[in-house]
């Protein structure tokens, strides 16, 4: 329902309309006169309107079933030709002073495709309520409109076409509509987003314009926002509210909206090794989650089309058409693009919102969340898949460590067992170990490895079991002696010589600069606000060796807070770092400082993030060059993204200004999953990580 404001002005316009509908003639008699407005748009599978043709919109007033249109006569018609736009995205036609008085009115519209003046063969045409054949032979009565004044007319028939044919590998919507039909597992699904204006059983759904809010409506609604661009809205599909996914049903004949249960079970058959997709409804998150990351698990079902970061591997094609409230946000033309689909589900702790699936741009998981029921979002249509024959998981393998060997017994079913080191490119084996030693060689210090192992068999019968982990030292063979330095606060840190530096392996943590000066300590508010020198700690004592404090840029700068003979390195002595590590001289030489506003990953082929960054944490690196960059994240009011987020970082200061806006300065940036080491600027407020290099001789 519309809010009590909208429903009081809607009575009041009502009140006033029919004070001008009831007038009175010379003689003191009333007589019913009115109007009535007839939206017209066109839709049939193969056939459109072009521009100059003529649309024809006909009232009658006598009985109509069981007549051809031939054989009866209108009380009145209006002819108009058609503008390439109103072809395209249909039109309104008003009957001013109308006599209602008979007490019947029907509605007939035909499009004269072959340009001879008549209702024939090839034409398009629909009354009100029925084809006209199906009018014609009584199998259809239109409806009676006399009670209205607005009536919204699809003309979608063809004359003379028979029965309506779906093509093979395709179902077809109340409106005719076609979609593709995919399989995923367990269902068939559609493979584009519902844009229908009906129920199945033929009942209309409140039709909205373009720019109309949606989230004033409590019953069934829909808008199609891109009514002149038939390509564009057939991609992104209508909006609906949660209302008209659930008070009928508008899929195909034999469809449904699929439930939260439904969304799960196509889930787990695409990332069948994804531990984190739920249990049922009853168990989705308020806010959005995304779940099954680390599987891909959002990729085949994506478009690969306008950087949405899918392979549609599913053929299921979900475009970022993004939510609908009074517009579109976050559609495909957004920074931030996303796709939201509706569930059966009414969330069960909170009455206001309903169960709906996200995908977003940057995120390989799929988000599961709820949203509220009055949002205009997209809908999907499943059926169940009869010759689906549910899969056995394997169970994961128990893994067990001696020495550099990882042992595990025999998965019942197992064919082979995918190991990966690291998070580097699994390898197959049919036996029930593996020697990490094969693949990684002792180094001067002892090295731990991460092992993950899960099992695969005949893919007709089984999906592959979780993932098992394990961690393996190799020892080390001996080497030079760790070196370190000591900070002010006399904190030690190891030291690593790197090309033609030196730095130090670990985050900054020290409370004072070199001279002795003290460094504020703030938090949240106090610290975003601050343009002297600060840092603040959001992590435990013990973490704190490990992943330091944060400062921000102004603590790296207005004095040297590094140990003695070393100092914060500037932008370009990181990039002597990065070409030495990467072995690309010629990094960045053909690019500004202006290329880097925002943050650009480079060299992911050569990897020079995975070497930079640490193995621990799960934060994808392999730290062949020693550096050890650690996820500690950001803090600007609160710490984000930390070693315990699903999206790891690492920031580093630069001692160097971002020329094109004061408030900032450059940085570099290592998230969990980039390869590359990112370069970019950030304000100069926000708290990040400091390493510091020593000082040149």
């Amino acid at each position: 329902m519309k809010p009590q404001r909208t429903l009081w002005l809607a009575a009041a316009a009502l009140i006033a309309l029919a004070a001008c509908n009831n007038e009175k003639e010379d003689n003191g008699k009333e007589t019913k006169t009115s109007f009535l407005d007839v939206n017209v748009t066109f839709k049939h599978v193969r056939v459109s309107p072009a521009e100059g043709q003529k649309l024809t919109v006909s009232l009658y007033t006598s009985d109509v079933a069981g007549k051809e249109v031939a054989a009866l006569t209108a009380a009145r018609t209006e002819s108009v030709t058609l503008t390439a736009a109103q072809a395209s995205a249909g039109l309104r036609v008003t009957f001013d002073n109308l006599d209602r008085s008979a007490g019947h009115l029907y509605v007939f519209a035909y499009v004269d495709i072959d340009a001879d003046s008549q209702v024939s063969d090839g034409d398009l045409a629909s009354w009100l309520g029925g084809t006209p054949e199906d009018v014609a032979e009584g199998k259809a009565t239109p409806t009676d409109v006399n009670g209205e004044y607005a009536v919204n007319l699809k003309v979608d028939a063809l004359i003379g076409e028979g029965e309506f044919i779906v093509p093979d590998g395709f179902v077809a919507d109340f409106d005719k509509n076609l979609y593709t039909i995919v399989t995923v597992g367990p269902h068939f699904w559609t493979g584009e987003n519902l844009r229908t204006t009906h129920f199945q059983d033929g009942t209309e759904i409140t039709v909205l314009m373009a720019g109309d809010n949606i989230g004033e409506y409590s019953t069934p609604a829909v808008v199609n926002a891109y009514p002149n661009d038939e390509a564009l809205s057939a991609k992104m599909g209508y909006y609906y509210n949660w209302y008209a996914a659930s008070e009928k049903n508008p899929c195909p004949e034999g469809w449904r909206i699929p439930s939260d249960d439904d969304w799960l079970d196509a889930e787990r058959y695409i990332a069948p090794r994804a531990t984190d997709l739920g249990v049922d409804h009853t168990d989705a998150p308020q806010k959005n989650a995304f779940r099954g990351a680390s599987e891909n698990a959002a990729v085949p079902f994506k478009t690969a089309e306008m950087d949405f970061g899918g392979d549609n591997s599913t053929g299921l094609n979900f475009y970022p058409a993004g939510i609908y409230d009074a517009a579109v946000a976050k559609g495909y033309d957004a920074d931030t693009k996303i796709c939201v689909i509706w569930t059966t589900d009414s969330y069960p702790s909170l009455e206001t919102n309903a169960v709906r699936r996200f995908f977003q741009h940057n995120q390989a998981g799929i988000g599961r969340g709820t949203d509220k029921k009055n949002r205009g979002q997209s809908l999907r249509c499943i059926k169940d898949n009869p010759d689906y024959v549910k899969k056995t998981p394997l169970k994961a393998p128990e893994l067990t460590v001696e020495g550099t060997v990882v042992s595990w017994a025999a998965v019942e079913g197992a064919s082979a067992y995918m190991v990966s080191v690291n998070g580097e490119e699994e390898i197959a084996v049919t036996a029930t170990s593996f020697d990490v030693a094969s693949v990684k060689e002792a180094q001067a210090e002892d090295k731990t490895y991460t092992v993950t192992v899960y099992a695969t068999g005949d893919e007709t019968l089984y999906t592959p079991s979780p993932v098992a982990s394990a961690n393996v030292t190799i020892t080390g063979v001996g080497g030079d002696e760790k070196q370190y330095v000591k900070d002010y606060d006399g904190n030690e840190y190891e030291i690593v010589t790197i090309g033609t530096q030196t730095w130090m392996r670990e985050h900054l943590r020290t409370t004072r600069f070199q001279d002795g000066t003290a460094i504020s300590k703030l938090e949240g508010d106090a610290f975003k606000a601050a343009t002297d020198a600060a840092y603040v700690n959001p992590f435990s004592e013990e973490d704190v060796k490990t992943f330091g404090y944060l400062y921000n840029w102004y603590a790296a700068t207005e004095k040297n807070p590094c140990p003695s003979g070393y100092h914060v390195p500037s932008d370009d002595e990181f990039l002597i770092l990065e070409r030495y590590i990467s072995g690309n001289e010629s990094l960045d030489a053909d690019k500004s400082q202006a290329d880097f506003a925002s943050n650009v990953y480079r060299e992911a082929d050569s990897g020079l993030g995975t070497a930079m960054k640490t193995s621990d944490y799960s934060f994808g690196g392999a730290d062949d060059s020693a550096f050890n960059a650690m996820p500690a994240g950001t803090y600007s009011n609160a710490l984000s993204k930390d070693f315990s987020a699903s999206t790891k970082i690492c920031v580093l200061w630069t001692t160097t200004p971002f020329e094109a806006k004061e408030a900032n300065a450059m940085r570099r940036m290592f998230q969990h999953n980039q390869k590359g080491s990112g370069r970019g600027s950030a304000a100069k407020v926000a708290g990040q990580s400091i390493r510091c290099v020593k000082d040149s001789e």
